[in-house]
């Protein structure tokens, strides 16, 4: 074990090393305390962004993965027998460098996709999309070894963090972006190609589920699959085993749960209309001072000192 986390920690920060200035910084950005998973994962993939410069070295980048690695290990040993548990845990680690550089994929495609982005450092530090994708990345590599308790609960933490629901057995190529991201559920079977990028509210979801003896049947196709370069608008909903093409640009609300082809964009035909009329309280307004006036007392200040019930 130590040997394979020297290895992977070599691998890393050879790896951090070797990035081109976008990926590095030569600010001293302080400590960002989320949960601890996720707080390890920041360091170890991308420290320029949350460790001091002078604590970036390969001894430092192995001690992070060290604890990272003691707490994945127990953590899946909880729920799961010790043997078990370490072969994920090896596994896990053999592709950590490779999730590193999927990640970099991914913050590419952020940039690109937000113009609202100034830079790689908001997208690190602040991004929910980026934060769950990360947390997801590792994941799904334990959902690949067959561990089905731990994974969910990474997912989990971060759902409740982020407020984007991301199922670690769903597949998700790189160049991936949630912009956004509040209300994203992405199901367990989904299957998304390279360089999609998802909104707020975004559901690609079941349409329907098979019984067996009223429990819900496990284990079948149930999720849309999305092709390459696919854009998919806020609040729109891919629901049931489709299959969405490549070059595919789905507008906000859509409710898809059919095929669609290659180089296609979906929209809604006919938007929901809206009436106006006058409005005579919209040019009413009261200053602060009157506003003050109308706010209730606490329930402290409004006893009077004859009726308080501590005299």
């Amino acid at each position: 074990m130590d040997s394979l986390v020297s290895k992977i920690s070599k691998e890393l920060y050879e790896s951090y090393t070797n990035d081109t200035a976008a990926f590095r910084s030569s600010r001293n950005y302080p400590p960002k305390e989320v949960f601890f998973e996720l707080q390890q994962l920041q360091k170890i993939f991308f420290p320029d962004f949350f460790m001091n410069h002078q604590h970036i070295s390969q001894a430092h980048i192995s001690l992070e993965l060290t604890q990272f690695v003691d707490h994945i290990l127990s953590s899946v040993a909880g729920y799961n027998d010790d043997a078990f548990a370490h072969q994920c845990l090896m596994k896990m680690l053999e592709k950590l460098p490779v999730i590193r550089e999927t990640l970099k994929t991914d913050l590419i495609a952020a940039y690109a996709g937000d113009p609202a982005a100034p830079g790689l450092a908001l997208i690190v530090r602040c991004y929910p999309g980026f934060q769950a994708t990360m947390i997801y990345r590792v994941a799904h590599v334990l959902y690949e070894c067959g561990e089905r308790w731990y994974c969910r609960e990474l997912m989990e933490s971060v759902h409740s963090y982020t407020a984007i629901d991301i199922h670690p057995g769903a597949s998700i190529k790189g160049h991936f972006f949630i912009d956004h991201g509040v209300g994203v559920v992405i199901g367990e079977t989904a299957i998304i190609g390279e360089w999609c990028r998802i909104y707020q509210s975004v559901t690609l979801g079941a349409m329907h589920f098979q019984e067996e003896g009223g429990v819900l049947k496990r284990g079948t196709k149930r999720h849309p699959t999305v092709g390459d370069y696919v854009t998919i608008g806020t609040g729109a909903k891919l629901l049931g085993n489709i299959v969405v093409g490549s070059y595919v640009r789905i507008g906000a609300n859509c409710w898809i749960n059919s095929d669609v082809g290659d180089n296609q964009i979906v929209y809604i035909s006919e938007h929901p209309t809206h009436v106006m009329k006058p409005c005579k309280s919209c040019c009413e307004t009261k200053s602060d001072e009157q506003i003050i006036k109308m706010i209730s007392p606490s329930p402290a200040d409004s006893i009077s000192p004859k009726s308080s019930p501590l005299k």
